[in-house]
């Protein structure tokens, strides 16, 4: 996804089966993402060509193929959602991680002007909580001793949880289409941002 010259044609190879009037519901959920390099501290963070990178992966991507979404389904005769997986990161700064934590601040405030300008389009970002993966590993051992007390504290209080816990949890949040539009919610219902 750091290549956007690829775009269109992924994007093309992703809707290429949508055929207009085949659907009542259009669901898109914006999970992929990378943590960037977790070495540096914010104010070492020079290389703009890496920059670019990065914020391609996790911004640009997100925003441009939620942009051909809507193309593909352009009319309230389908009921679209959107759904951000974001993070506690998002507003809750992370030492070692500022390009993690912008990157998911601005998706949250993108989404949020989506569901602003789109009223007829369900948005949710949803936060998964801290999920045992190897992202969470990489985060962890990023060399910050707070960062890593942070999270073996919240291993000890069983707040470390599996992936199929979380996404039961924004299924749910889902089904029961009770959140405003472009809220930001999490697993632990810290947030209604």
């Amino acid at each position: 996804m750091e290549d956007t010259t690829a775009y269109p044609a992924l994007f093309f190879d992703i809707f290429a089966d949508t055929q207009p009037g085949a659907f009542k519901n259009a669901l898109m959920i914006h999970n992929a993402g990378t943590v960037g390099d977790v070495s540096k501290k914010a104010a070492e963070h020079s290389d703009p060509q890496i920059l670019n990178k990065y914020y391609a992966t996790n911004l640009t991507s997100v925003i441009a193929l939620t942009a051909k979404f809507m193309q593909v389904f352009p009319c309230t005769d389908v009921r679209r959602t959107v759904v951000n997986i974001s993070s506690a990161a998002a507003v809750e700064p992370l030492a070692h991680h500022a390009l993690y934590c912008s990157g998911k601040a601005a998706r949250n405030v993108f989404f949020k002007v989506m569901a602003e300008e789109e009223p007829d389009v369900r948005v949710l970002s949803y936060s998964p909580g801290p999920l045992d993966t190897d992202m969470l590993q990489t985060v962890r051992s990023c060399g910050d001793k707070k960062v890593e007390d942070r999270f073996n504290a919240m291993e000890s209080k069983g707040l470390i949880l599996s992936p199929d816990h979380s996404a039961k949890h924004m299924c749910t949040l889902l089904e029961e289409d009770k959140f405003k539009s472009g809220a930001f919610l999490d697993v632990f219902d810290r947030f209604s941002l």
